[in-house]
């Protein structure tokens, strides 16, 4: 995928396709919430956990994603 060889925008861009159609799995929020902030969009990654959480996608993966983007936002400063 897009997402695991570091295309980022490719992997925000087929995120927003599969939401589109339906595509709601935590996995997906949280995978989609981790390319936003590694494109330099953490706040808009923020929203999308947000949202998951708002949807009862509540796993431990949307957690994770916090973690991710947190530690993203230390190393770059932003």
């Amino acid at each position: 995928s897009y997402f695991e060889i570091g295309e980022y925008q490719n992997a925000v861009d087929t995120f927003e396709k599969v939401f589109k159609v339906g595509g709601y799995h935590a996995e997906y929020y949280r995978d989609h919430a981790i390319a936003l902030a590694y494109n330099q969009n953490p706040d808009e990654a923020e929203k999308v956990l947000d949202e998951a959480i708002e949807l009862g996608l509540q796993e431990d993966s949307v957690y994770y994603a916090r973690g991710e983007i947190e530690n993203w936002r230390i190393t770059t400063r932003l």
